[in-house]
């Protein structure tokens, strides 16, 4: 069963306001749980940085995609790739409007 997140609506309201929301926590605590619901409740893409593949896509990719993908793009684990969070900072200086990311991570990642 799935349990509605207390987080949930917050989320969704920096979302409206903010460019990139950062849900940062300690590890298990159900932020992959959260962002994976989101991203079906909003049939917009999530990836998780943990796995090679995904990172290596976006490592080669990512300018291209943020422009074909729905709002918000949904990237967990970013602390697995820092360099990626220059990607996303350029694009939203490129075009900057609510709602763009949803990030995850598990450890200070120079915020």
């Amino acid at each position: 069963m799935q349990y509605k997140r207390f987080l949930e609506q917050k989320i969704e309201d920096a979302l409206k306001e903010f460019p990139a929301v950062m849900l940062q926590g300690a590890r298990q605590t159900g932020k992959t749980t959260l962002v994976k619901a989101l991203s079906a409740k909003w049939n917009v893409q999530y990836f998780n940085l943990d796995d090679e593949m995904a990172k290596q896509v976006f490592i080669l990719e990512a300018g291209k995609l943020f422009h074909s993908l729905p709002n918000p793009v949904i990237f967990d684990e970013i602390q697995t790739e820092p360099q990626l969070l220059r990607t996303i900072k350029t694009a939203i200086d490129e075009n900057r409007k609510s709602g763009m990311f949803l990030l995850t991570g598990s450890s200070n990642i120079l915020l």
